[in-house]
C-alpha cells in the first residue's frame, strides 16, 4: 500500500491539522488537489484541500457533495478553518463524512496549502519509487527461490519471509501443499472468489483478517492456489499483490 491519510498526519507541515472523522484514515492518497471545480476530473485517491470557497451554505447541499466525493473515491477532505470562507468545518460535512467513511481534516489558517501539497506529493513519489525497488527485489529473490526449490514449501517459506505475511499453497480440494494446517482450516471456512463475485479483491473476514487468493496455473489447468493471509488491520499493499502473482 502507498501513502495513506494517517501517514501524512505525522508530517511536520500537518502539525496544525486536526482529525474530525476517524473513518477513512487508511485510504490511499494518490495526489493532492484543491477545491473548487474538481468534480468532473476526479479519478480517486485525491486529498482535497479547500478554504470552503464556493461550497454551498445549505447543509443538504454540503451533504450531497460529500456523498459524491466519497463515491468518486476521494481519499480525504482538508478544510482550512479561520479564513474568509470557513470559520470552521461545516457540521453537516463532518456528520455526512462520518456516515460515508470519508476522512475530514481541519487545518488552522496559518497552514500553507502550497507547502503541504509539495510535501505530500514528494512523499507520494518517494513511496512509489520505494515500492518499485522492493517489488524488483522480491521478484528477483522469488525467481532465485524457484530455481533452487526442491519442494513447494521452499517458495512458500521464502514468500513469507519477504512479505512478513502468512502464506499457504492449497490443492483444488483445499488440502495443504505448503503451510500451516490450522491456518488452512480458517481459509477453507472463508468465502472463496466464486462466493464474493470478485476473484481479484481480497476477502475480509469478520475479525478483520484479509485473505488474498491467486491461482497456480500449469499447462494442465489450475491444480492449486496460493493464499496470502494478512492479520487484522494489516491491509495488502500493491507489492504484496505483485509478489503473490509472481510466486503463483
Amino acid at each position: 500500500m502507498g501513502l495513506r491519510v494517517r501517514d501524512v498526519l505525522g508530517f511536520q507541515e500537518l502539525s496544525g491539522v486536526r482529525v474530525l472523522t476517524d473513518a477513512g484514515l487508511d485510504r490511499q492518497i494518490r495526489w493532492v488537489h484543491t477545491w473548487p471545480e474538481v468534480l468532473p476530473w476526479l479519478h480517486g485517491g485525491e486529498l482535497l484541500l479547500t478554504t470552503a470557497y464556493s461550497w454551498p451554505l445549505e447543509p443538504e447541499e454540503q451533504r450531497r457533495i460529500v456523498r459524491e466525493l466519497d463515491q468518486a473515491g476521494v481519499a480525504a477532505l482538508l478544510f482550512r478553518a479561520g479564513g474568509e470562507f470557513c470559520a470552521s468545518t461545516p457540521p453537516a460535512v463532518v456528520d455526512e463524512a462520518s456516515r460515508t467513511g470519508l476522512a475530514v481534516l481541519e487545518a488552522t489558517d496559518d497552514v500553507s496549502f502550497v507547502d503541504l501539497a509539495e510535501t505530500i506529493n514528494r512523499a507520494i513519489i518517494r513511496s512509489h519509487f520505494e515500492a518499485l525497488e522492493r517489488s524488483e527485489r522480491i521478484h528477483r529473490e522469488l525467481t532465485e527461490a524457484a530455481l533452487e526449490a526442491r519442494a513447494v514449501s521452499d517458495i512458500q517459506e521464502r514468500l513469507e519471509q519477504l512479505l512478513g505475511k502468512r502464506v499457504l499453497v492449497l490443492d483444488t480440494r483445499g488440502g495443504v501443499l505448503a503451510g500451516d494446517e490450522a491456518l488452512a482450516a480458517v481459509v477453507r471456512a472463508s468465502p472463496g472468489p466464486e462466493d464474493t463475485g470478485d476473484p481479484i479483491q481480497p476477502t475480509v473476514l469478520p475479525d478483520g483478517t484479509a485473505i488474498l487468493r491467486r491461482p497456480v496455473r500449469t499447462g494442465a489447468g489450475t491444480p492449486a492456489e496460493l493464499v496470502l493471509v494478512a492479520a487484522t488491520g494489516e491491509p495488502f499493499r500493491d507489492v504484496d499483490v505483485r509478489a503473490a502473482e509472481h510466486a503463483a
